[in-house]
């Protein structure tokens, strides 16, 4: 009887430590394809094997799909996954990771399908009692205002924000919204004073490649 306890005791843990490790060497190897090697056929493969359908539920594997989809901005596998998703039964938790991935892409696009996600969110709302899953309700109603329903009233409230002590990587996406906002005001010269500020407190390379690549339009493709 004790033996059996302690090859219980040892056994658990290590089954535990190896389901994990074999994930994560799983989620590598994903990211690796998708993101590195740019090879969609070998991700798509990976992330519908067996190995994949052991170690992840399917509303995981839909949710990395979904990212991916969204970094390489396909439109209709966008538009699939997402409706796969919202098949399966959303809790709280879901729907946030959801609806704020989904409310962002469109909203960046100007697609008022985000307006219609939205709403989808506001739902979950009242369910949603952890604080960082509010502020990504709270930023996607800002990220709504802000690009599908042109909010120029949001312009002080933004500049107070980029006043104050945060992160600079946060304050560069706040200055590149209000610049979207000053274009919408009719303020072409400070829509690139605000990008020129956003470009220099990201350290995210793309960020500054796609901020040069407006300023360089005149901020027509902002």
């Amino acid at each position: 009887m004790k033996i059996t306890i302690i090859l219980i005791a040892i056994l658990v843990p290590l089954t535990v430590f190896l389901r994990q490790y074999s994930l994560n060497k799983l989620l590598d190897e994903l990211y690796r394809l998708a993101y590195v090697k740019n090879d969609e056929k070998g991700f798509l493969l990976q992330l519908s094997s067996l190995q994949a359908d052991m170690l992840m539920s399917s509303k995981s594997r839909n949710m990395m799909e979904l990212n991916y989809w969204v970094y390489k901005d396909n439109v209709a596998q966008v538009k699939k996954t997402a409706d796969l998703i919202e098949q399966q039964k959303l809790n709280a938790e879901d729907a946030v990771a959801l609806y704020s991935l989904l409310i962002g892409y469109y909203a960046n696009k100007k697609d008022k399908q985000g307006l219609v996600y939205l709403e989808k969110l506001d739902k979950y709302s009242s369910m949603a009692k952890q604080a960082n899953q509010q502020v990504l309700i709270n930023d996607c109603n800002l990220v709504c205002d802000i690009y599908l329903n042109n909010n120029i009233q949001l312009i002080p409230k933004i500049e107070e924000i980029i006043s104050e002590e945060i992160d600079r990587e946060a304050k560069s996406v706040y200055q590149y919204r209000l610049a979207y906002l000053y274009k919408v005001n009719g303020d072409i010269q400070k829509c690139e004073s605000s990008l020129k500020d956003a470009m220099e407190n990201t350290s995210k390379e793309s960020s500054k490649i796609k901020i040069k690549k407006i300023l360089d339009g005149g901020c027509k493709e902002l």
